[in-house]
């Protein structure tokens, strides 16, 4: 059994979706086009443009750089070394105002972060530790404290019901704080007075130690979307020559739609009305693996492809879970565990009804090396 070394939240892990050549060894400074998702796009179509020096040889991003929208209101600022967040960030409204501001060490979110209203009033100051953050200040928008008091609810949102909810007494977490993701309880951390006890992981039903907020959360989701620099679907790779053989969104597995074969008692059904549908796609399937990946030192280095077979029943839960496929053994016991977090899925129908369908799911994963 492999012995967990920690979280991703220690920056030691990444999940590469996307796998670049190399195409040189200097670095040059680059404008990059996004659009509202984030993905690389024309510079006429574009909502966002990024100023940023990029390396040839790996295609990371490196030294200062800033992010701005259409009204050339500054959006983010900050900087990367070796590909890597470094120091503090800034992250602005789409008007330019304040949103967030906080440091950077070898990606890792730490130190003291603080949140702004829309108005320029603190929300939140956050101190950030390795697994685990204390809430420092709170207030609400007319600038006045709200620490006080047992019981002081407390809530993160980091996308449309994804998120972070619990409750403060003396400023101390305590009780609850749960991790919810599109409006699903992934399961909650158990506190009291400010102190971690255990965890309940919804999916296995069962406390654990395992931590499952991480302090990667509060890192703008736009942010993670531009460091894979996908391209959109109306341009080409010769809009971005300098990027080398980057794939396309299309040469992906979109996670939407995996095909997949019916079950009806023991019929095997090839041609089904709708293939089984994972809900939120490719991005939601990036997420989960970003927040939850482990990494174990007996793994530093290894990047490798696995293929998990599993069945759905006709409620969209998953069931008999396991790899058919492994480019390297050793990476199969975290695969499987990754695996079976996906667990929200749209049945297949046959005849306009909902049944159970076995499903093949593509995973690359890379588990950088500790000595970087």
């Amino acid at each position: 059994m492999l012995k967990q070394d920690t979280f991703l939240n220690n920056g030691s892990v990444i999940i590469l979706l996307l796998f670049f050549s190399s195409i040189g060894l200097t670095q040059e400074t680059r404008q990059l086009y996004f659009d509202s998702n984030w993905q690389l796009t024309s510079k006429d179509s574009a909502s966002y443009t990024r100023l940023i020096s990029i390396k040839k040889d790996d295609l990371q991003f490196e030294g200062a750089f800033t992010d701005t929208n259409k009204d050339e209101n500054l959006i983010t600022k900050g900087y990367y070394a070796n590909g890597k967040k470094q120091g503090v960030f800034i992250f602005n409204y789409e008007d330019g105002t304040l949103n967030r501001k906080g440091e950077y060490i070898n990606d890792k979110p730490m130190g003291i972060w603080e949140f702004y209203y829309p108005n320029g009033q603190l929300h939140y100051s956050l101190e950030l530790m390795n697994d685990d953050f204390k809430v420092i200040a709170m207030n609400d928008e007319n600038g006045l404290s709200r620490m006080s008091g047992t019981n002081v609810p407390w809530e993160y949102a980091y996308t449309k019901g994804t998120g972070i909810q619990g409750s403060l007494s003396n400023g101390l977490k305590n009780g609850d704080w749960k991790l919810f993701e599109n409006g699903n309880l992934i399961g909650y951390q158990v506190y009291k007075n400010g102190k971690y006890k255990k965890t309940f992981e919804k999916l296995f039903k069962k406390y654990t130690k395992n931590r499952l907020i991480s302090n990667l959360i509060f890192t703008p989701l736009y942010l993670t979307y531009s460091e894979r620099l996908e391209l959109s679907q109306n341009i080409s790779k010769g809009d971005y020559p300098f990027l080398g053989n980057l794939p396309s969104m299309e040469n992906l597995p979109s996670y939407e739609d995996l095909g997949g074969v019916g079950i009806l008692g023991e019929e095997v059904i090839m041609n089904l009305d709708k293939n089984p549908l994972f809900r939120g796609g490719k991005k939601r399937v990036f997420e989960i693996l970003r927040r939850n990946i482990r990494s174990y030192k007996e793994l530093d280095g290894i990047s490798s492809r696995v293929f998990v077979e599993f069945y759905i029943d006709e409620d969209g839960d998953l069931y008999q879970v396991k790899i058919i496929r492994s480019d390297d053994e050793r990476i199969n016991e975290e695969a499987l565990r990754l695996a079976k977090l996906f667990s929200d899925w749209k049945p297949a129908q046959y005849q306009g009804k909902p049944i159970s369908s076995k499903v093949t799911l593509p995973l690359k994963l890379s588990f950088k090396s500790h000595k970087n």
